[in-house]
């Protein structure tokens, strides 16, 4: 999967041209749109069988190897990120939230943690930060949004219709939007101008969103220590001083 396409021709005995209008051919805007639908494919299979142990022989099924299976799951969904994430979305989404006049995090249900989690650790950089969960908060804040202003949308399924819904009216306001999903095909991505795509595809209800919110969490993990490593000078200082006002919060 990270194979890069001059390395791919090089192997194939053809030209990187041939290589990306095969791909083109296919259905695909180039190599990259093509590495990643494989990617999330052989991704979902992979799950999918993860989740079809948890359910055969039940009574085989301890509490200690249905936790092991879902550390297993986890794990493959961080390891075929790794491989899906684009690098290039990445620097994408880590240059508009390093450059926004404010950063908004949308989410509902299951991603609602994940974007209030986003919200407390993103409000310890230099920018202002809002967050909304709540389906009326959500088309408030987006309606308040304009040139400048970044949309953080994430959504498990890439179809949620209040998210959906903020994202669009973020966007006709004038502000970015940048989209954390776990399918590649989904609305938000069509919608977003920066799409972030994990894998964690499930197929049970039982297990609806258990990786997704893993891998969502450590993709926002790595564009705030993106923004913190690139923060001003200064920062540093301010970081230091939050956190002894937390400690002391604790006491």
């Amino acid at each position: 999967m990270a194979m890069p396409v001059a390395r791919l021709a090089r192997q194939a005995c053809v030209s990187e041209s041939s290589v990306i209008r095969l791909c083109q051919r296919l259905g695909f805007t180039g190599y990259a749109a093509f590495k990643l639908s494989l990617a999330a494919s052989l991704s979902a299979a992979g799950l999918d069988r993860t989740l079809d142990d948890l359910t055969i022989e039940e009574g085989e099924m301890t509490p200690a190897r249905v936790m092991t299976r879902v550390f297993e799951q986890t794990r493959q969904a961080l390891e075929q990120t790794m491989l899906i994430l684009s690098p290039e979305q990445f620097a994408r989404a880590a240059k508009l939230l390093q450059n926004a006049a404010s950063v908004t995090f949308f989410g509902i249900g299951t991603s609602a943690p994940v974007a209030q989690d986003a919200c407390y650790r993103f409000s310890r950089l230099p920018l202002r930060v809002n967050c909304a969960v709540d389906p009326y908060m959500m088309v408030l804040l987006a309606s308040r949004m304009g040139p400048g202003d970044v949309a953080v949308a994430i959504s498990h399924t890439g179809q949620s219709r209040e998210t959906l819904r903020a994202a669009e009216q973020a966007r006709q306001q004038g502000a970015q939007v940048i989209c954390i999903t776990s399918y590649l095909d989904s609305p938000i991505t069509r919608l977003a101008q920066v799409q972030l795509v994990t894998s964690s595809a499930e197929s049970s209800a039982l297990h609806e969103a258990i990786a997704s919110r893993v891998t969502h969490i450590s993709v926002l993990d790595s564009l705030y220590a993106a923004l913190a490593l690139n923060a001003p000078a200064d920062f540093t200082d301010t970081l230091r001083h939050t956190n002894e006002l937390m400690q002391q919060a604790r006491r």
